[in-house]
């Protein structure tokens, strides 16, 4: 959270700063096709069961084939994060016990987009995108252990998380197919905004202890956010 609070103060104030230098540049907006910059892909809440999160800190490259319509490149470095399903284990009556997976690994992603935009108000743009990704990664994974026990008549208190088995090696082939939508200001040299996703469809080949696993998975409600700032160019 402090990483994304400092991305958003410094492109305000770099924003604010290039406003001012380039008033009165009569530079048509569409004659700057070429955009490189730098994003932080993150998602808005913790992971909760069965679910994924992924943080990037990437680069990106945009080529707009006219003022409405192009495509975009990027490279990423980030982690994955997810909890399985919770498995309960009753071990007498007054005493419950519940174990899931935790896997989080580093990765690689590499990815392309098609994207359109259109002008809102004066340099308020609207606009987006479906990106097709794929990652590579290596990582841990482990198992938590959540206990339940009764201390006295219907009185019950948690013991909360606490780990289990031994941490376990984990390989991750991950390809993700993620539509957003978000909003940007154009200078003449500079564009900068955000942009966000709540739905994606996601098919990830893991491989732990030699034993590999495909997982397909279509969430709709892991919502997220991308900001980026990029410089634009002929």
């Amino acid at each position: 959270m402090k990483n994304l609070l400092f991305a958003l103060g410094f492109s305000a104030c770099s924003i604010t700063g290039f406003a001012q230098t380039e008033a009165g540049n009569t530079t048509a907006q569409n004659d700057r096709k070429n955009e490189i910059g730098i994003f932080m892909h993150n998602a808005m809440g913790s992971a909760s069961i069965n679910s994924t999160d992924v943080d990037m800190l990437g680069i990106q490259y945009s080529r707009w084939k006219n003022e409405r319509v192009g495509y975009r490149i990027m490279a990423a470095h980030g982690n994955n994060y997810a909890l399985g399903d919770v498995f309960r284990k009753t071990v007498n009556v007054d005493t419950f016990i519940d174990m899931r997976t935790r896997r989080v690994v580093d990765m690689l992603k590499i990815g392309a987009a098609a994207q359109i935009q259109r002008k809102f108000y004066k340099r308020v743009y609207l606009f987006a995108t479906v990106e097709l990704n794929v990652g590579y990664g290596k990582g841990k994974q482990d198992t938590l252990i959540d206990k339940t026990y009764m201390t006295s008549s219907y009185h019950y208190e948690n013991s909360g998380d606490i780990f289990g088995r031994p941490a376990s090696d984990v390989k991750m082939w991950h390809v993700s197919l993620l539509p957003t939508v978000g909003a940007k200001l154009v200078f003449s040299r500079i564009a900068a905004g955000v942009e966000f996703f709540g739905v994606d469809a996601t098919f990830s080949s893991v491989t732990v202890n030699k034993r590999s696993q495909g997982l397909f998975d279509f969430d709709m409600g892991n919502v997220g956010q991308r900001l980026f700032f990029n410089y634009r160019f002929n």
